[in-house]
């Protein structure tokens, strides 16, 4: 047992369970070590038994007080110093007002990496401009904590400038995390995370932590103070989370935002394959920033209002595209707006707009011949969701649908539509899906569907539709007909609701 080297859990005798303290001294090569049951500690002696300081291989140290329990004698923890060469230090519910000296006051353990307090309560934290190699700090649960930096508990604006990675939790009473938007505080932070501090409202230095990688925000229901996300190109994990089913999430490539009431910096999405934003009017989005996007596949959007800007709405554009197609009306809808602009521009080669999904709710809104021979190469899935205006399409309007060549999959779900287009001209059709269209009475005639049809389903639509479904099964033995009834939830994202 002498030469042991890692001891996770010792548990300090209480009520005939466990082991003495003084034990650990002949124990002299720990490099990691793990105290519990502190609070069953009674004097500084008893903890100098442990022989700690003795302990030169000691990298990492955790001792651990119970919760709601106290200590007899305050000094325990000042028995418990360790080596000087200490890199890892968590304290856990230490219950007195004040902190060790050897880290408070007079700090021996100078080459401490990563420290994590919790569960205390002290007027004075140990003041991390000493710490110069301290790169991970985590406080949760900090009695009386009010505001986090300079001004509080002896901190400075020196106290932060060498951190990489901030964890805060817990912290029913914090209100402020102090850093001006010009502050270099925290230039250097990697990480943030910020968990369950309900009064917090103010995250003001956020643009100036330009190495930012990894940011994660829960349970603070009052921070709304943020710069547009991903402020930064290096931020690749992010999640601001303020309730359920409301805020964004980012991973490098996809972007998520529901009901998000922030900004966001589509120009640091370069890389980006898949956007998603409900219900977040305040979110706009410019035919540069879409230019720039040149690994997007997919852009879903609904519920947006604000989403495309009036640049979308280009004179010059229109009067080109209603030179070529007669059909088109000048009362464009702002969703039209959107892709004739990037498919008129003259910045874009053929080849260079590589969308391969697409979801909207205006069919007229994408059945446009230049959009769709635009769109004609690599665009293989297309879903009109929850269109409650267009009822019937045109001749231009399916002309425009058979450009799409390499089209696979096409689905009608919750649309007001009377009728369905004939898919003559979709070579690479493999399923079509009709879903809660209550208003379509026909299906294509059979001569009008692609023989590369391998699949229709057919969901919660009217009699008349799943009889000529069951009927076409009849006559092509080879498709895959699915008719199924109305069940009790739509099929839809759970962001409708």
């Amino acid at each position: 047992m002498k030469w042991l080297q890692e001891l996770r859990e010792f548990d300090v005798k209480k009520e005939s369970v466990g082991f003495e303290l003084s034990q650990l001294g002949e124990l002299t090569e720990l490099g990691q070590l793990g105290i519990c049951n502190l609070e069953t500690v009674a004097s500084k002696q008893e903890a100098n038994d442990a022989k700690l300081k003795d302990k030169r291989n000691l990298k990492e140290l955790e001792l651990v007080w119970g919760r709601g329990e106290h200590t007899i004698d305050g000094d325990v923890l000042e028995g418990l110093q360790p080596p000087p060469n200490l890199s890892k230090l968590s304290i856990i519910n230490y219950a007195f007002a004040t902190g060790p000296c050897w880290l408070c006051s007079d700090i021996s353990i100078k080459r401490l990496e990563s420290l994590h307090l919790e569960g205390i309560s002290w007027d004075t934290l140990p003041s991390f401009e000493q710490l110069p190699h301290l790169t991970n700090l985590k406080l949760k649960n900090i009695a009386g904590m009010r505001v986090f930096g300079p001004g509080f508990g002896g901190l400075t604006e020196r106290s932060f400038m060498h951190l990489k990675t901030v964890h805060i939790g817990n912290m029913p009473e914090l209100e402020e995390w102090v850093g001006g938007p010009n502050s270099p505080l925290f230039s250097r932070l990697e990480s943030i995370r910020c968990l369950y501090c309900p009064l917090l409202s103010s995250f003001s230095f956020l643009e100036c932590c330009t190495n930012l990688c990894r940011l994660h925000i829960v349970g603070c229901p009052e921070l709304s103070q943020f710069a547009p996300l991903p402020h930064t190109s290096t931020l690749t994990d992010c999640s601001v989370n303020k309730g359920l089913y409301t805020g964004l999430t980012y991973n490098g490539k996809c972007l998520t935002a529901v009901r998000y009431e922030g900004a966001l910096a589509f120009q640091n999405l370069d890389r980006v394959e898949v956007i998603q934003i409900y219900r977040s009017p305040h979110v706009s989005l410019s035919v540069s920033d879409l230019q720039k996007m040149k690994s997007l596949r997919q852009l879903d959007a609904r519920s947006c209002s604000s989403m495309f800007s009036a640049e979308w709405f280009n004179p010059v554009v229109l009067e080109e595209l209603a030179a070529h197609d007669k059909y088109l009306e000048k009362n464009i809808s702002v969703a039209a707006g959107l892709i004739p602009e990037v498919a008129m521009s003259k910045s874009l080669h053929p080849g260079s707009f590589q969308l391969e999904e697409m979801e909207v709710e205006n069919i007229s809104a994408v059945l446009i011949a230049p959009i769709c021979r635009r769109l004609a190469a690599t665009l293989h899935t297309l879903k009109f969701c929850n269109d409650d205006v267009t009822e019937t399409i045109t001749g231009e309007q399916e002309q425009a649908l058979n450009l799409l060549t390499s089209l696979q999959s096409l689905r009608f779900t919750g649309c007001k539509l009377r009728s369905l287009p004939r898919l003559y001209g979709l070579s690479s059709l493999r399923e079509f899906w009709i879903s809660y269209c209550d208003g379509i009475q026909s299906l294509p005639p059979k001569e009008d569907l692609p023989a590369s049809l391998l699949v229709l389903d057919v969901m919660g639509c009217s009699r008349e539709i799943k009889e000529q479904a069951k009927n076409l099964k009849k006559a092509k033995p080879c498709l895959i007909v699915k008719v199924r009834h109305f069940i009790f939830f739509k099929a839809t994202s759970f962001f409708e609701t």
